[in-house]
Parts: C-alpha cells; structure tokens; sequence
C-alpha cells in the first residue's frame, strides 16, 4: 500500500508548513514551495530582474529576542560568504538596505546579482529538501509557467511526483496558520499541472484544487484574509496587490546547486490547444467569468482557452469586453474537435443571466466545469438560445 504519511501512489501531492515538508520534500521528485505572503512572490519578481536568491530561515515572532538576534548575525554572516547582500525586515529597509522580504521592496530595489532573502516559512521549506533536489518556487504570479515547466520535464507522476507545499504562517504561539492565500496558490498549481495530464492527485491535493477552482473572486479573497488584513494594517497593502496582480510571470524560480533560486532555463511553453498561440493572460483580479462550453462532438470538457483579441483587462464593472467588441473564445476537448458557440461578441454582462455551466473567475488556463446532461446556453448577439444539438453526450466514443 505505501506509505500513507507520504501520500504514496500519487503524482500531485499536497502538504502544510515546514514540519510536513521535510518528510514529504525527500519522497518528491520535485518540491514546490508556495509562500504567497511573500517569500514566493518576491522571489518570483527578484527572478524577473535576474536575482539569484539564497534563502535563510529566520524565526517567527515567537522567537525570543536573542535566538532573532543570533540569526539575524547568521544570516548577515552567510551573506558575506556566499558575497551577496542580505534583505532586512520591512520596516527596516534604508537607502542602503532596500531589500526585503516585501515584494513592492524587491521590485524597486537596485539589482544586484546575489541577495540572502530570510524567511521563516518559504526559506524553511526549501532547506528541508535535500541538497541535491531541485526546488520550484510558485505563487499566484507564476501558475502557468511553472506548471508547464515541470509537466516538460514529466514530473507530476506516481514515478516522479511533485510535492506541493503549502508554506502557512504562525500563529503567536509557534502553531502552524494555514493560510488561505497559500492554499489557493497551491490549488492554482494542482489544477494546472492536473488539466495537462499529470496525476493522480492525493485527496489533500484535489482538496486544494477544489478550493481554488471554487473561489470566484482570488484577488478579494487573498485580501480578505488573514495575511492580506495583517499587511494592509501594517502598511504593505501594494505586497498583497503584487501578489494577486494576476498570473504574468514567465520566470520559474529553480534552487540550484550554489542553493539559490534563479530563473530556470526556458522550455515547455504551453500554447492554448488548437490556436496556436499562449493562453491568455488576464489580471487575477478581473470579474471576467469562466464561461466554458462542452465540445458538440464528444461532450468532453475543454482543458485550454485562449483569447483572440487584444487581451485587454477588465474592470469589476465591464465583464463583456475582453478581447475587444469582437473578442472570441475557443477551446478543444480532448478528441481535438473545437467547443463551439462562445460566441464572437462579447461574454455576458454583469445585468444579464449567467449561464447554467459553473462559472469560476478566470485565469491563464481557463477550464470547463459543466454538468454532463444539462443544456448549454450559448451566447449570441441577440442573447442566450438553448439549441437541442448543444445537449451533451453522456460519453465519447472520440476518445
């Protein structure tokens, strides 16, 4: 049977915090660490400007003032040894020490080629995997490449599995926090590394998909949160705007030999089935819907869609006009066949009746969640219509 305290069998396995990450990480193939508030996410923008990132842990606020004071003397130690420059606390960031663990800090910053960036929950997670096991990390900002990243090196399977970590923070007693934004980011992950074929998910892990996949609005939600609340009231409300400003990193932060995180070398670049093109990238804070359709030949939910247009953002007020008047929306199921009838005008406005196929807020890869008998409205010009042809098969004999 395995080992369950592994989630063995599995190729998308899902833990918390860095206690579980120790076992889990030396079972993976690949470990990935999810911090979005903020270890990931700044080093996902210090990986854009080209920043070669060494993580330290440092201890949470439960630490007494001398074990902080002992490894903030250790980091800075290991900075001039490893010759880079360390990042202080937030609200310690001087004209000579720009640097921090704040995304808008990192993004602002002058470049420098080597940075220690402390941490107590993401660093702590990428020191628990073995020395000679690469080390992913992902965010919010990041789903799509470093699902395809991964998926072109043919992790994600029971014979190479990947490790999603879920980093957490602490509550003032020490005790693990689970942290909604983590949970989401990790989910984000699991549903794109699952909609290109990697598998199986572990029950902890098509828990986090679900959680992700049933979230309409990511961007509120990230900032309803915990951590989202704690930043803005301490005055780091733009960290939590970066790290839900949708998913346009191209970058896959990779831990490499030296033990830092550097942008990986390219490859596996998805394009959108049957277009020819990236899927498209819209702000994670879009009111933009997923409206996702069937294919009319086997039934088959469709896994990629792309955009045709000019790709454009939408306010929370103008859910109709990706793309332009005449954006259009195509997918392709698994037989190859195109999902027909998402129409090439407009998706619906916000006064207008929604369709009965679930509508989640969109992404870079946007994904069908229909019922397999029911009806599917179609949008035209003229409104919503229910032709009997648009009824889906109950199976695919294309497959």
């Amino acid at each position: 049977m395995g080992d369950w305290t592994v989630q063995s069998g599995n190729g998308i396995r899902f833990e918390w915090g860095p206690a579980r990450a120790g076992r889990l990480a030396g079972e993976a193939a690949c470990p990935i660490v999810v911090d979005v508030l903020s270890f990931s996410t700044a080093v996902s923008v210090a990986a854009e400007r080209g920043i070669r990132v060494l993580p330290f842990w440092l201890p949470d606020g439960s630490a007494t003032t001398a074990e902080r004071a002992a490894s903030e003397k250790a980091a800075a130690v290991y900075a001039r040894q490893s010759g880079a420059r360390l990042a202080v606390a937030r609200h310690a960031v001087t004209p000579d020490s720009p640097w921090s663990l704040s995304p808008a800090h990192m993004r602002r910053a002058p470049f420098v080629a080597r940075l220690v960036l402390p941490s107590p929950n993401g660093a702590a997670i990428a020191a628990a995997a073995p020395p000679h096991v690469r080390v992913v990390a992902a965010c919010l900002r990041n789903i799509t490449a470093v699902g395809s990243w991964l998926t072109a090196r043919g992790y994600g399977s029971p014979a190479h599995p990947v490790a999603v970590i879920a980093a957490g923070e602490r509550w003032p007693d020490g005790s693990l926090r689970p942290a909604l934004e983590d949970l989401l980011g990790a989910g984000g992950l699991i549903s794109d590394l699952h909609a290109q074929g990697a598998g199986p998910l572990s029950a902890e892990a098509a828990a986090a998909r679900a959680a992700y996949e049933g979230t309409a609005d990511l961007t509120r939600a990230v900032a309803a949160g915990v951590s989202g609340r704690e930043l803005a009231a301490r005055g780091f409300v733009q960290d939590v705007a970066i790290a839900t400003e949708g998913d346009i990193c191209a970058v896959v932060p990779v831990r490499d030999g030296d033990g830092a995180f550097s942008p990986a070398e390219p490859g596996g670049i998805r394009r959108a089935a049957g277009l020819g093109r990236p899927p498209c990238r819209l702000p994670l804070g879009a009111a933009l819907r997923r409206l996702v359709v069937p294919c009319a030949v086997c039934g088959e939910r469709a896994s990629q869609v792309g955009v045709h247009g000019d790709e454009r953002a939408v306010s929370a007020g103008d859910e109709g006009s990706v793309g332009g008047d005449r954006g259009q929306f195509q997918a392709a199921a698994r037989c190859g066949e195109t999902a027909r009838g998402l129409g090439d005008r407009q998706l619906p406005s916000a006064d207008q009746p929604r369709s009965p196929v679930r509508s989640t807020m969109t992404g870079p890869v946007l994904r069908a969640s229909a019922q397999p008998t029911a009806p599917v409205k179609r949008w035209t010009a003229s409104g919503p219509r229910y032709p009997e042809t648009d009824r889906m098969p109950r199976s695919c004999s294309a497959v």
